[in-house]
């Protein structure tokens, strides 16, 4: 198959990516495959780099107001320099949930969470 992987190793990441915290004794089943070779399968794929980390998502409108947001941002300078020092000064911005860079009009599109238009501001 492509990259390497069988359809096991599909249903594997597949699994994972909709449902991170499923046990190894789960995934095992749903495959139809020891809990052993179930293990070293997922083993393989984080070291082989496929998995790269495990992820929980927030239910952000449980912590209180969000506003969520859309933001265009177009640099000065096109210099690589200047996009990777961008990229390296939004990276510790804990309201950006999203961000991509693009070309066109913009240079990057941000989504942000914030509880308000002060706190986006």
């Amino acid at each position: 198959m492509k990259n390497g992987l069988d359809r096991v190793d599909i249903k594997i990441l597949s699994t994972l990516q909709n449902k991170a915290r499923t046990t190894n004794l789960e995934l095992s089943r749903q495959i139809s495959m020891s809990a052993s070779a179930c293990f070293a399968r997922v083993q393989r794929l984080r070291n082989l780099g496929y998995i790269e980390r495990d992820i929980s998502i927030i239910a952000a409108t449980k912590l209180g107001p969000t506003l969520f947001s859309t933001l265009e941002v177009t640099l000065d300078s096109h210099d690589l320099k200047d996009h990777r020092h961008f990229e390296r000064a939004i990276s510790d911005v804990a309201e950006i949930v999203f961000a991509v860079r693009v070309s066109g009009r913009f240079d990057y599109l941000l989504a942000m969470a914030t509880s308000d238009m002060q706190h986006l501001s």
